[in-house]
């Protein structure tokens, strides 16, 4: 969940997103399935280029799209 608190934070959130990121080089896999809340791609782009070009969800579509998004992504 991006969120503009997750966005912010220098620390932890953004060892998290590293951590993961470098998941999905090493094992040649997509993890990341990320769902926005309450920010724009312009945020996510100043957060991270690469992940801007991602597919995303955003919460403000309802639980049960997301989750429908989030389990296509998943059996894709």
């Amino acid at each position: 969940m991006l969120t503009p608190n997750f966005l912010s934070n220098e620390g932890w959130s953004k060892r998290e997103y590293d951590s993961i990121f470098t998941r999905e080089v090493v094992e040649k896999q997509k993890v990341i399935l990320p769902v926005w809340h309450e920010i724009s791609a312009q945020d996510v782009y100043r957060f991270s280029p690469i992940l801007a070009d991602r597919v995303a969800v955003k919460w403000s579509m309802g639980v049960e799209a997301v989750a429908r998004k989030l389990l296509q992504a998943i059996d894709a």
